[in-house]
């Protein structure tokens, strides 16, 4: 059987296509399918969970535990990133 790898805001599966190539099992997270939307295939061995990851709980990953060795959290940073530009895409930002 093999290990088991969680990836948290799988956006395309970038970790989780890395991840399988390394031997892991993998079940993605994220509030929408971003392979479908820009028609891409799925990759075998990533299993895909359309779920709010600020949803979810320990329980869920109880019957797993055993075989989980990764879990992976790569959460969007558009909004620290545009800050960070110097152009006048972070000029339409509202300032914290």
């Amino acid at each position: 059987m093999k290990p088991l790898a969680i990836d948290l805001y799988c956006g395309l599966d970038g970790w989780g296509e890395a991840l399988v190539s390394e031997g892991y099992e993998v079940i993605s997270f994220d509030i929408s399918d971003q392979r479908a939307k820009f028609g891409y295939p799925r990759t075998p061995g990533i299993h895909l969970v359309l779920q709010d990851v600020l949803t979810l709980t320990g329980a869920q990953f109880k019957s797993i535990a055993d075989r989980l060795r990764v879990i992976v959290a790569s959460p969007p940073c558009q909004e620290p990133s545009y800050r960070a530009m110097p152009w006048k895409r972070a000029d339409q930002l509202t300032r914290p």
